[in-house]
């Protein structure tokens, strides 16, 4: 895992009023906002089927699977827009 800020949660859910008006804290914060991009990213590199395939076929020349292989890129990518959220 990247030594990036994960950028906080991606859904917060800070407190919340029941139904007679007091407000309930959640101790879970949810996913981080890196895993959310990273999911966003995968869905994006995945998306295109054949694209896809033709990539799956190129990536067994090295030394991880297909599944790493996309995994890895869909969190550098993630890492990239949370840098980019900064500048």
């Amino acid at each position: 895992m990247s030594a990036m800020d994960p950028g906080g949660s991606a859904f917060p859910v800070l407190e919340q009023k029941n139904v007679h008006g007091e407000i309930e804290m959640y101790a879970e914060p949810g996913m981080t906002l890196r895993d959310y991009f990273a999911i966003k990213a995968l869905a994006a590199l995945i998306g295109n089927a054949e694209w896809f395939a033709e990539a799956k076929q190129n990536v067994k020349f090295i030394d991880i699977t297909a599944d790493e292989y996309f995994s890895k890129a869909a969190y550098r990518l993630a890492d990239a827009m949370l840098k980019a959220r900064k500048q």
